[in-house]
């Protein structure tokens, strides 16, 4: 059977084609990777802060992922990551075996499992989890996830945490003031706040108090 110059280009373009389709394929595929995207919708400039991401196996759906006392800390995989200048629509490669616990993320067993991120932009989440400004994804429930052979899993900071208001109880003032030495040490404005009790009567009393 004669084939002319023009059967055989074709066929060569696409056997270069199916090959190269392929080989794309495969690239995308590989141990476990996330790529965090900052949604334009609650960012108008860049962001900055600890991008943490969690991974658990809990089988009872949520809607926060956070580390707990108790037996849900052994199904919970923490990874986390400095980010600077993130602008908004901008999509991050997370490695979540670079700093992880209690190990990498990749080495975790083939299951079900719910992932969450969080832009700790104040850096106190350590210490008391979610504050004003923090941005945080959905939590994504992702079906058979293999972490040694998987595709890059997307979460979108979509949420930004609202300041709550506090509700101060009769005879108290809420405190506020800037930290000359923690605004020193973090290198931006860092407020402390509380909350103060007041003596009896005070607000009648012409009576100074130290």
């Amino acid at each position: 059977m004669n084939v002319s110059n023009r059967e055989r280009c074709l066929l060569f373009s696409t056997t270069v084609f199916l090959w190269c389709s392929l080989s794309v394929r495969e690239d995308r595929v590989g141990t476990l990777r996330f790529r965090i995207k900052l949604s334009a919708e609650v960012s108008s400039g860049v962001q900055s802060g600890r991008l943490i991401v969690f991974l658990s196996a809990g089988t009872e759906p949520r809607q926060e992922l956070k580390r707990e006392p108790g037996e849900a800390l052994h199904s919970m995989w923490i990874a986390a990551e400095e980010i600077r200048n993130l602008q908004p629509g901008q999509t991050v490669d997370f490695d979540p075996d670079r700093l992880a616990w209690p190990s990498e993320l990749s080495h975790a067993p083939r299951g079900n499992y719910q992932a969450m991120a969080v832009l700790d932009v104040n850096h106190h989440y350590a210490y008391n989890g979610l504050n004003a400004g923090d941005l945080r994804s959905r939590v994504l429930q992702i079906k058979d996830l293999d972490p040694r052979r998987t595709s890059s899993i997307e979460l979108v900071l979509e949420e930004r945490i609202e300041t709550e208001q506090i509700k101060l109880p009769s005879g108290s003032e809420l405190l506020d003031f800037t930290s000359p030495l923690l605004s020193k040490f973090w290198g931006r404005p860092t407020h402390i706040r509380g909350i103060v009790v007041l003596p009896p009567n005070y607000v009648q009393s012409v009576r100074r108090f130290r």
